[in-house]
């Protein structure tokens, strides 16, 4: 039956027959879209219009890629009413504008050698890799992912050989010895001579060039000369196997691991034989992992190259460690914001609690055996006491104390975050190698200096520090595996937390009185942040953190002032031992504060004004601080008296005196 459209119904029903307008016709068609250059195969009976393009979009976005969405995709997102759940094909545009973001896969390698399998983020970095790591040894693999920090093998190198000797240092760090380019003198499973070269861990028969399996003859080995197995002569240049099973001659994986970057070579004229004569100094910077020319897989287990596989193992645990750090800073450093709105909003309900429980006048300090806080740990190298929330050892009610807990809290919290964040980075993945290297090489260095003493030879006992510096020069390790900037940034963000500690604990101290044990604990608790800026600046002196010594001298000058500050607090006493004491402390104070004022003039220049005009700040403050703390041109409460009574003498009034908004001594008839 002929159907209106022209195509032809094959054996039409009963119904169909009588009336044909009312059949749809399947026939498939390719039509021209309406409201794109596109065309779709669709039911001949089907309305274009309604008819959404599925073909790839295909414009050009800013990124380069050319854009995967459907066209149809485009098309809502261009038109006006694009927020709409499902735009009617009639209501799009023909002209797509907007295409939303790139869906093609990023594909670029990373740090570790494997490619970015997320969606196109233009010049943003790349996320953390999600892949297995890659790293591993002939000892161990490290099987986590590569978002993960993984630690270094600590056991001894494995690469030896008659001709060069032994490594002497663990099997992570970068190899000490030379290469050799000897062929293997050891015999495979079917008795010919291995191919490999001597110290290399022989491979598979098949792999034998007497033997001559047609599976590996033919496969290229030479990429400069494009040659086969078969084709070159291993005595020459000896056969190096990759543990995927891709062969190439020694010359070849020379050049692809830039060998003359890491080693000295020396040419023999007459005989064109080369050899290495002395290891070259480390790159310093990240180096990438070099793959196999045909299937992509790290080249790792191939011993020769140790020195080269493994600083690139070290650069990338590093970077992961650093990269999992500064993660772990950002979340730190974003929840401390939230902290401090919290401490903001519970500030006035505090002060309003301390109305209610006042703690009794406390002019003696407490004994030194309770007053812990910002005292040295018993454990080494670790932070001063930072118990600021115990505070009924001085002499304060338990009900301020279990306010002052409330208040604080979300601030402690904070300070054990970056207690933990601080740990991490100094017992990084490459401590434990820094220090089974300096034993390594300490045992080395012994043993040599026995010897010589037993052969009369004369010879000064190598020192520790000259141990840890070659272990700095030979493996490329940083001193203690400490380094990156969380090592200072954990350090400067404690001090922070505790300055905000202390505003809070001024607060208070300013509505309970100079006589209270608030005192006693503003004390203790500037002494504890003293104690951190100090290693804060400490830090990074030794680790060359320019900005961060600035800062943490900011820091000091901060809390010297504040110090002298709380001095001042007090009356100038009339004892002359006790004043001379006072005045001995203000003159310390100052001249610790002007050390750190004199430094600020060679801060960094990018923070160097900025830095400048705080520190000129803290000086006005300081210089005031400590003419109050000596008493000089201040008005005592003693002399503030006398001439209170002086004037009632000659005024009428009730003789009880108040203070006007303005801050004004007034008397009223």
């Amino acid at each position: 039956m002929a159907l209106t459209c022209g195509h032809i119904l094959e054996k039409p029903r009963c119904w169909q027959k009588r009336d044909p307008a009312k059949v749809t016709c399947t026939v498939k068609v390719t039509r021209k879209l309406p409201f794109c250059e596109h065309e779709a195969v669709m039911e001949c009976s089907k309305d274009p219009q309604l008819v959404n393009c599925n073909v790839k979009c295909g414009k050009n976005l800013e990124c380069g890629h050319a854009c995967t969405r459907a066209c149809h995709e485009c098309q809502e997102l261009s038109s006006p009413r694009a927020k709409e759940t499902k735009v009617p094909p009639q209501a799009r545009e023909n002209k797509r504008t907007n295409h939303g973001s790139c869906k093609v896969e990023c594909g670029r390698t990373q740090f570790c050698g494997h490619g970015c399998k997320k969606h196109c983020h233009g010049k943003e970095p790349c996320p953390p890799c999600p892949v297995k790591c890659a790293v591993k040894c002939t000892h161990a693999e490290c099987g986590k992912s590569c978002d993960v920090p993984c630690a270094a093998c600590c056991n001894p190198c494995i690469w030896e050989c008659p001709h060069q000797g032994q490594c002497n240092l663990p099997c992570g760090a970068p190899c000490d010895r030379l290469p050799c380019n000897i062929r293997c003198d050891k015999n495979l499973l079917c008795g010919h001579q291995c191919p490999s070269l001597c110290g290399e861990i022989c491979p598979d028969v098949e792999y034998c060039v007497e033997c001559k399996d047609p599976k590996v003859m033919d496969m290229i080995v030479d990429l400069v000369m494009q040659q086969t197995l078969g084709e070159v002569d291993v005595n020459e240049d000896p056969l190096l196997v990759p543990s995927c099973g891709h062969a190439l001659t020694m010359t070849s994986l020379d050049g692809m691991m830039e060998m003359n970057k890491y080693y000295k070579e020396r040419v023999d004229r007459t005989t064109g034989a080369s050899t290495f004569v002395d290891k070259l100094s480390l790159p310093g910077g990240q180096v990438s992992q070099v793959c196999c020319h045909m299937c992509r897989e790290p080249i790792l287990k191939l011993l020769r190259y140790g020195r080269r596989v493994k600083y690139s193992q070290l650069s990338m645990r590093n970077t992961k460690h650093f990269q999992a750090q500064a993660a772990a800073m950002q979340k730190a450093q974003d929840d401390t914001e939230v902290a401090k709105i919290r401490v903001e909003q519970a500030h006035d309900e505090f002060m309003k609690a301390m109305d209610k429980f006042k703690a009794d006048p406390k002019e003696v300090a407490p004994t030194e055996e309770i007053r812990t806080l910002g005292k040295p740990s018993t454990t080494a190298g670790s932070f001063p006491v930072s118990n600021y929330e115990c505070i009924e050892v001085y002499g304060l009610p338990k009900e301020q104390e279990n306010g002052w807990k409330k208040l604080v809290n979300p601030l402690s919290k904070m300070l054990t975050t970056y207690k933990n964040i601080h740990y991490k980075a100094k017992n990084s993945p490459n401590k434990r190698l820094f220090e089974a290297a300096v034993s390594h090489l300490y045992r080395i260095k012994d043993k040599e200096h026995a010897l010589l003493e037993a052969t009369g030879g004369g010879a000064d006992k190598t020192t520790t520090d000259e141990i840890i510096q070659a272990c700095i020069l030979e493996c490329g390790l940083q001193a203690d595996g400490n380094g990156g900037p969380s090592f200072v940034d954990s350090l400067q963000e404690r001090s922070n937390i505790l300055l905000l500690v202390l505003v809070q604990a001024m607060a208070a101290l300013d509505k309970a009185g100079p006589s209270s044990g608030w005192y006693w604990f503003v004390e203790d608790l500037i002494d504890c942040a003293l104690e951190h800026a100090i290693m804060t600046q400490e830090a990074a002196i030794k680790g060359i953190f320019s900005r961060h010594v600035t800062y943490a001298g900011l820091t000091r000058m901060t809390l010297l002032c504040n110090r002298v500050k709380l001095i001042g607090r007090k009356s100038v006493p009339t004892d002359p031992v006790a004043r001379a004491a006072r005045l001995q402390t203000v003159r310390e104070q100052e001249v610790l504060f002007d050390e750190q004022l004199t430094d600020i003039a060679s801060s960094p220049h990018g923070i160097r004004e900025e830095s400048v005009r705080k520190a000129k700040v803290l000086e006005e403050s300081m210089r005031h601080a400590c003419q109050v703390a000596r008493g000089e041109g201040v008005i005592t409460k003693e002399e503030t008296m006398e001439i209170f009574r002086a004037v009632s003498e000659h005024m009428s009034g009730s003789g009880h005196w108040y203070q006007c908004p303005n801050g004004h001594p007034v008397s009223f008839n």
